[in-house]
């Protein structure tokens, strides 16, 4: 038997698969990660750098690169290399200062966004990712496109309960991966990358 974890809600089940749905939240089996045997070795990386060239987006606004650094320096704190992060933040802070205004996103807006991330812009980069054999790109790119499924599932929660979903909530965002839980308290840890729970940011009282 194994023991499965919606990374959504914390709703745990036992077997030999994880549910089809999960009967808390309603995240798909996809969403439900696999409880490491404590006894067993974490899998070597025996993955080697790709050397091929690297072409970039010309038509990328100043908020995307913005974003983009931003997130760099998100995943050089983990590794712990704080002159690349303030070197990547610098950078984030530069873009931004010239960015355009843009509105709050609707609804709408939101959940449009991530059914075309999810159905058109993943696939896409994917096979991008997989014909240069960049083998680095697809393990970020599996844990991002797992990110955009959990955000789809508090959408979709969201357009069922409305405002009540945040009543005596606070909302928990993980600063590395983008990971949010909404509850009384953080996780232990980060169920996608594990951050610690005192690194998550806090909206107190929902929205």
């Amino acid at each position: 038997m194994t023991k499965f974890v919606c990374t959504v809600c914390g709703y745990t089940a036992e077997g030999d698969e994880p549910p089809a749905v999960c009967p808390v939240c309603g995240a798909p089996a996809a969403l439900f990660t696999a409880m490491p045997d404590s006894g067993s070795a974490a899998p070597k990386d025996n993955s080697s750098p790709n050397s091929a060239p690297v072409s970039y987006p010309e038509d990328m606004t100043a908020r995307e690169l913005s974003a983009c650094f931003s997130s760099l320096a998100n995943g050089c704190d983990k590794q712990q290399k704080p002159v690349e992060r303030d070197c990547f933040n610098e950078l984030s802070a530069y873009y931004l200062s010239f960015a355009e205004k843009t509105e709050t996103p609707s609804f709408a807006a939101l959940k449009e966004a991530a059914e075309a991330d999810l159905s058109i812009h993943y696939p896409r980069v994917k096979a991008a990712a997989s014909d240069a054999n960049d083998r680095g790109a697809l393990r970020a790119l599996v844990w991002s496109e797992k990110i955009t499924m959990i955000h789809q599932v508090l959408l979709s929660r969201y357009e069922r309960e409305g405002d009540t979903m945040f009543k005596g909530q606070n909302i928990y965002v993980c600063p590395v991966c983008g990971f949010i839980s909404v509850d009384t308290n953080p996780p232990e840890k980060c169920p996608v990358c594990s951050v610690p729970p005192w690194k998550f940011e806090t909206i107190s009282g929902g929205v």
